[in-house]
């Protein structure tokens, strides 16, 4: 099975310096990611932005993988409106066409994943794995939220879905 992971996501996890989480959410040995995602964490590395280094390092030892387009893969992502940054088209178009999973922050995204039927994972449903599988106390997961929020500039509505069981 095909995971991919959005910048947005790799992004979050690598400001707190764990992004080595998704891997035990997952259970995952790899993950994958679109051409155009992998191009958005290079130029992040070359703007210097310190937090992709951690992701460079996965790159460069094989845990995180971008995967190429096939020709018609290409021509799809064309197709996906241009909203959607290039990143988030061509993660989609490699998503529906090889029955991937995309971990992915992005509402519109999410909105699209859902509209295809396309199996996905946002922040809250990696947050609420970490409660309920990894078996992580409330108090735990809290303090990673906060630290998300502060470290991510992001505010997670509705945390109290995250300690739903």
């Amino acid at each position: 099975m095909i995971i991919l992971l959005d910048t947005n996501i790799i992004s979050t996890f690598s400001k707190i310096r764990k992004l080595e989480l998704l891997y035990d959410v997952f259970n995952a040995n790899v993950f994958y990611i679109s051409p155009n995602v992998h191009s958005e964490i290079m130029i992040a590395k070359e703007k210097g932005y310190a937090f992709v280094t951690h992701a460079v390092d996965l790159l460069q030892k094989k845990k995180i993988i971008p995967l190429a387009l096939t020709s018609e893969e290409k021509i799809k992502a064309n197709e996906i409106p241009l909203s959607f940054s290039k990143g988030e088209r061509d993660s989609l178009v490699i998503c529906k066409e090889r029955s991937g999973i995309f971990v992915t922050n992005e509402r519109k995204v999410i909105n699209y994943c859902k509209k295809y039927g396309m199996i996905y994972f946002d922040l809250r449903d990696i947050l609420k794995a970490v409660y309920i599988f990894m078996r992580f106390s409330r108090n735990e997961v809290s303090k990673l939220i906060k630290e998300i929020e502060e470290k991510d500039n992001i505010i997670i509505k509705d945390k109290k879905e995250i300690f739903d069981v």
